[in-house]
């Protein structure tokens, strides 16, 4: 059993887009554009998975938000590189996580369809008597 999902991938940077940051002078907000647009809870597995510390590679001064069909990068240009190499990590992630969400509800869904089918030939049986 397995839900239909397309998984999500970040394309491309769409350089029209970037502008300079409303945080400091040095930093940019950069787009990658987004395949889809996500779903409410697959950016909050996004989110998750973004809070997720890295160790020694923690990269500071880069938030990341989704808007749309966009994840806006806030960081510097010179480390786009790396936080990208982050970001197509957690995208590849929260994809999986979504996954298993929707066929965690597909199952439930499905638990429950037979529980009512059961109990509706339980009453058919005893009707019958």
């Amino acid at each position: 059993m397995s839900a239909k999902f397309e998984p999500i991938r970040a394309t491309n940077l769409v350089t029209e887009k970037t502008e300079q940051s409303p945080t400091a002078s040095g930093l940019r907000l950069m787009y990658f554009q987004l395949s889809a647009p996500p779903s409410a809870e697959w950016i909050q597995l996004f989110d998750n998975q973004r809070r997720l510390p890295r160790g020694k590679n923690i990269l500071g001064g880069c938030e990341l938000t989704v808007e749309g069909k966009y994840v806006v990068m806030d960081c510097v240009p010179d480390e786009l590189e790396r936080h990208h190499d982050y970001l197509k990590h957690d995208v590849a992630v929260a994809n999986e996580d979504y996954q298993k969400h929707l066929n965690g509800v597909e199952a439930q869904t499905a638990q429950e369809a037979q529980k009512r089918k059961t109990k509706v030939e339980k009453l058919k049986e005893l009707s019958s008597v």
